[in-house]
């Protein structure tokens, strides 16, 4: 009930909304559109909602490093380099004695084709460009279509790789194999 009540109260404030902005007070109408603010509005707005908080991350990252470099210290972020698609694109076509980056008739490169597949290696977010370059490749080439999907190691199961496989299994003849890095 508090929810339902919650909710009625959130719909009649918006209704009647009224923003302060620079001094004046602007009622919003009710077929206000949000698709219809200019982009540089939106990003002025944003600008002034996340900039004071960036700015003094921003302040207290230097600070930090000032204090360091003070002490003789060096400060790094050890962000390990994500291995590009092409260096694994080269060890699968090594791995199944296939051929890496063929150029098909229309421009497109297929990353790898063997005697009777052609396979898209991509990373997990890109899942969805994987499943549709993997069936394009295979009704150009007239083989059977894979995915090799680059997960990264991590406890947790990835909601990319449950919704490529979810289409998938949905759609005959298309293999995906997963790798982890």
């Amino acid at each position: 009930m508090r929810e339902f009540i919650a909710l009625v109260f959130l719909l009649l404030l918006m209704s009647t909304a009224s923003a302060q902005i620079q001094g004046q007070t602007r009622i919003w109408p009710e077929s206000y559109d949000i698709r219809a603010v200019p982009q540089h509005v939106v990003n002025q707005r944003n600008q002034d909602i996340y900039g004071p908080y960036l700015a003094r991350q921003a302040a207290a990252a230097e600070k930090a490093a000032d204090e360091a470099e003070k002490r003789g210290q060096i400060l790094t972020a050890a962000v390990p380099a994500r291995p590009s698609e092409k260096s694994f694109v080269q060890m699968l076509a090594h791995e199944y004695g296939a051929d890496s980056e063929v150029r098909l008739w229309d421009g497109t490169r297929a990353d790898l084709v063997g005697e009777s597949w052609v396979a898209e290696v991509d990373f997990e977010e890109k899942w969805a460009e994987a499943i549709g370059q993997a069936l394009y490749y295979g009704l150009v080439c007239g083989k059977k279509p894979r995915i090799i999907l680059l997960v990264k190691k991590s406890t947790r199961p990835s909601q990319h790789v449950y919704r490529c496989q979810t289409v998938v299994a949905s759609i005959p003849n298309l293999k995906l194999l997963i790798y982890t890095y």
